[in-house]
């Protein structure tokens, strides 16, 4: 996989991606992200670079935004934010070019119950609900069938067979070739599963309209609900059918003459067929039949003569069935973005580890960086201080042509086994040695699980004119079977 974006590009926050997915996330790197993201809020950003990184055994994707709006804090005189996510995939799906400039209105998370994996950008329709996931299941929609032609919404993201992910089920999406169409021209979904057509397909059903003209184009895209469309009234109900009048019954005879016959009453012209958001067309005059004149009937002898019989009533027309009024399901409200952060807090004291004296060990507090910077956790590795001799260890990589501060780094144990003698540590730039940022010191006391040792905070700023890498020197090893230790490099870019 590669990053879609580029330098000089113009970016927003896929919010919707955000907040179902990222947001969810017990990765400290993924929450991180999202309180910058969160901090950029719905302002089109420029990408000022772009790239991956490798940090002991795993591989970092980053962006470097800089805001359009000057004032934002996120702006940092100009040198912007750099959001780190754990692989592309996750850096493409939650931004978006500025191009999709319609504000999405309704996503949820759905579960994929298929044995196959649905890609992102697929259009996908309801087929259920997961009682254990509570979500609701979904496939590859299709025109080649009525039973699939429907439409709940398009995949923000990859979805893998049993896995859950993020489904835009009205607003924009971008990152489609849509160099065919034009703008505001109607969507239909293809006979191939899960793409979308300028024409209709076997099965009519609209997607929605096309926004923005591009090889990574944006539409507009407008699922259907359970009862009509949010944000819609439903469909007018069909006006029920009038039964046919009833037919007249006939005169009975009269006496011995005959009376006669009346003529036959005129057909009544069809009702107009009601339209669904104006009158119908008006329904045909019924023609007007001039009854026959009955011919006379004989005049009866001077007896009396027979009654005649009395006509039978004629049946009354049945009513038709009233229309069945739907009314449409109120839309979802939007999702409220991610209110901006004043500041970047400081790192909290890992896990509520009980430090050397009983007590619990309190999170460092925040500090203001230098040039406007705010502190944040650059790295977070495992290093092994368990060596036979001297040894360094990368722990962090720096980027070529950008500054550093480096106010601390914590190391605690989490994993220990018969420690008897604790090891000596420094940390330095390309050192031999590595104590060029701080100087080697023995972290006494820490031979327990999540024992901590903090580097004191002196702030020294180092600058790294071409990539660099951060090492922590082990001078002496430990002594025992086991001592892994979580290493936290804090700091800032500038």
């Amino acid at each position: 996989m590669a990053i879609d974006f580029s330098i000089g590009d113009k970016v927003v926050v896929n919010n919707a991606y955000v907040v179902i997915s990222l947001a969810s996330s017990s990765s400290l790197v993924l929450r991180t992200a999202v309180n910058t993201l969160g901090l950029l809020g719905s302002t089109v950003s420029t990408v000022a670079a772009v790239g991956n990184f490798a940090t002991g055994s795993q591989i970092l994707s980053y962006i470097r935004l800089v805001p359009d709006n000057t004032s934002m804090q996120t702006y940092n005189n100009g040198v912007g934010v750099v959001v780190y996510l754990e692989n592309d995939d996750q850096l493409n799906d939650c931004l978006e070019l500025s191009t999709a400039f319609f504000p999405d209105v309704n996503t949820q998370r759905v579960f994929n119950n298929t044995v196959s994996a649905l890609p992102k950008g697929s259009l996908v329709y309801n087929t259920g609900f997961s009682s254990s996931q509570q979500l609701a299941t979904v496939e590859l929609a299709s025109a080649a069938s009525s039973s699939t032609a429907f439409i709940l919404g398009i995949l923000l993201e990859d979805i893998e067979a049993g896995e859950s992910g993020a489904c835009l089920t009205q607003g924009a999406y971008q990152g489609l070739n849509t160099l065919a169409g034009t703008i505001n021209q109607v969507l239909f979904l293809s006979d191939t599963a899960g793409q979308f057509s300028l024409t209709a397909g076997t099965v009519t059903a609209i997607v929605g309209r096309i926004q923005g003209v591009a090889a990574e184009g944006t539409i507009f895209i407008a699922g259907e609900f359970p009862l009509g469309q949010g944000s819609g009234g439903g469909s007018q109900g069909a006006t029920g059918l009038v039964g046919p009048a009833g037919a007249q019954g006939l005169t009975g005879i009269q006496g011995m003459g005959s009376t006669g016959l009346s003529g036959t009453t005129g057909l009544g012209g069809s009702t107009g067929i009601q339209g669904n958001t104006g009158a119908g067309p008006q329904g045909s005059t019924g023609l007007s039949l001039a009854g026959t004149t009955g011919i006379q009937g004989n005049t009866g002898l001077s007896v009396a003569g027979t009654t005649g019989l009395t006509g039978t009533t004629g049946l009354v027309g049945l009513e038709g069935n009233t229309g069945i009024a739907i009314t449409g399901a109120t839309g979802i409200q939007g999702i409220q973005g991610i209110t901006g952060l004043a500041g970047l807090d400081g790192v909290t004291g890992l896990e509520g580890s009980t430090g050397v004296d009983g007590s619990g060990v309190t999170g460092l507090q925040g500090l203001t960086g230098l040039s406007g910077g705010s502190l944040e956790l650059l790295r977070t590795t495992t290093v092994n201080m368990v060596t036979g001799g001297a040894t360094e260890v990368a722990i962090f990589d720096q980027g070529a042509g950008l500054g550093l501060v480096i106010d601390s780094v914590v190391v605690r144990l989490t994993s220990a086994n018969a420690i008897t003698v604790v090891p000596t540590i420094g940390i330095g730039f390309n050192a031999g040695g590595a104590d060029n940022v701080f100087v080697p010191v023995a972290l006494t006391g820490v031979t327990a699980v999540n024992d901590t040792w903090t580097f004191a905070a002196t702030a020294k700023a180092v600058y790294a004119p071409g990539a660099a890498t951060l090492l922590l020197g082990i001078d002496t090893g430990a002594t025992g079977t086991t001592m892994l230790t979580s290493v936290d490099v804090i700091g800032y870019r500038f």
